[in-house]
C-alpha cells in the first residue's frame, strides 16, 4: 500500500474526507468531471461550495494524470470553503478518493477540504469467517482482509483517501477533518451496524414517514446513481413509429421520473378566472414542474374547451423556460410570450 506524497496537509481530530466537484456550470459532480476528463493536462476546478461524495469507495481518478483543485489552493479561506463532504457513517461508509490504478505525482489534489469520511473494515465479507465480537481497530493481527484491497491486512483503511497498488498521488494544501476508520464487525452488512442497532430499519421508516415517491426521488436521486445504473429518458418517435431513448442527462431522467409520478403523469391545470378581461373568457394556468406541455395537445385541448365554453380560452404556461400564453378565440390559435 502506497501512502502517496502529502504536502501542506492539516489533519483533524479524526479522519473524515472532504471531496470536491467540478465547476457546477460545466459538470455537476467531481466524479462526472473525472470521467469526462482527458488523461493528461486537465484541471478540474471546484467552486467554493460543499460537494457531496456519492460513490462509497470514493472518487476514482482512473489512473489519469489530472488535477483537482480549488480556485486558489494557496488561499486558506478558499481551501476552507471548497469542501468535499463524504457524509459517511457506519450505515453508509464513504471516503473521498480512491487511488488504485498506479497514479503518480502527476495526479494532484490540491486546495480542498475533505470532511466526514467514514470507513468500516469489511471483515467477514471477503476475508472469511464472522467475528462474534466487535474488533479492536488498533489490533492489526485480527487475520481478516479488507474488502477494498488485498494488500491491506487489518480492519480498515482510508477514511478520507485510500492509495493502493503502488499508487502515489500528490495531495497538497488540503485539510482533512472529521474522518474516521472503524473496526470491522460481522460477516454481512447487517453485522456491520444494522443488525446490532436496528438503525438501518429505523432509517428506512424515517424516510418512509417523511417522503412520498415524488419527494423521495427529488431528494435522493443523484447524478452518480443515474450514471451507475445507465438510466435514460425515453419517448415515442412518431416518425419512426417506435419508442426511443431521448436523453441520458441527469436532469432529463429525473424530470421524466418526477413527471410520471406527479398527477399520474398528467399536467396540473387550474381555473384562474372565468371572466378573464371582464369578457367571460376562461383563463387557465398550468402548474409547471419542469416539463413543458406538449404544444400540439395543448392546442387541441384549448379548441375543445372553447367549444364547450363558447368563449375564448387562454392557458398560461412556460415554454422553453419563458412564460407563455396559449390562446384559442374560436377561430384562430395563437402563442405569445407573457
Amino acid at each position: 500500500m502506497s501512502l502517496g506524497r502529502v504536502s501542506g496537509m492539516s489533519l483533524g481530530k479524526s479522519v473524515r474526507d472532504v471531496f470536491g466537484s467540478t465547476v457546477p456550470s460545466v459538470t455537476r459532480t467531481p466524479r462526472c468531471a473525472v470521467a469526462a476528463a482527458s488523461p493528461g493536462d486537465t484541471n478540474i476546478i471546484l467552486k467554493q461550495s460543499t460537494h457531496l461524495v456519492i460513490s462509497p469507495m470514493g472518487i476514482d481518478l482512473q489512473g489519469k494524470a489530472i488535477r483537482i483543485t480549488s480556485s486558489d489552493p494557496n488561499d486558506p479561506n478558499v481551501v476552507a470553503n471548497t469542501i468535499i463532504d463524504c457524509a459517511g457513517d457506519r450505515l453508509m461508509p464513504r471516503r473521498a478518493f480512491w487511488f488504485h490504478s498506479g497514479e503518480t505525482s502527476e495526479t494532484i489534489v490540491t486546495g480542498v477540504t475533505i470532511r466526514n469520511g467514514f470507513w468500516v473494515g469489511n471483515a467477514g465479507l471477503t476475508g472469511g469467517g464472522t467475528p462474534t465480537l466487535p474488533l479492536d481497530p488498533n489490533d492489526f493481527n485480527v487475520g481478516f482482509i479488507m474488502a477494498s484491497g488485498e494488500d491491506v491486512n487489518g480492519v480498515g483503511y482510508g477514511g478520507a483517501i485510500l492509495c493502493e497498488n503502488a499508487s502515489s498521488p500528490l495531495i497538497r494544501n488540503c485539510i482533512i477533518e472529521d474522518c474516521t476508520v472503524a473496526g470491522a464487525a460481522g460477516g454481512d452488512i447487517g453485522a456491520i451496524g444494522n443488525r446490532r442497532t436496528g438503525l438501518g430499519r429505523e432509517k428506512i421508516f424515517e424516510v418512509r414517514s417523511l417522503y412520498n415517491d415524488v419527494t423521495f426521488i427529488d431528494e435522493y436521486l443523484t447524478e452518480d446513481f443515474v450514471l451507475d445504473q445507465k438510466m435514460y429518458a425515453f419517448g415515442y418517435n412518431e416518425r419512426n413509429d417506435r419508442w426511443e431513448i431521448e436523453s441520458r442527462t441527469f436532469q432529463d431522467v429525473k424530470q421524466q421520473l418526477l413527471t410520471s409520478l406527479t398527477n399520474a403523469g398528467n399536467p396540473i391545470i387550474s381555473v384562474i378566472d372565468a371572466n378573464h378581461g371582464n369578457r367571460s373568457e376562461l383563463l387557465l394556468e398550468h402548474t409547471h414542474q419542469g416539463a413543458d406541455l406538449r404544444l400540439d395537445w395543448a392546442k387541441e385541448v384549448a379548441k375543445a374547451l372553447a367549444r364547450v365554453w363558447t368563449r375564448p380560452v387562454e392557458i398560461h404556461t412556460v415554454v422553453d423556460e419563458k412564460p407563455t400564453a396559449l390562446r384559442f378565440d374560436g377561430k384562430d390559435y395563437s402563442q405569445k410570450a407573457l
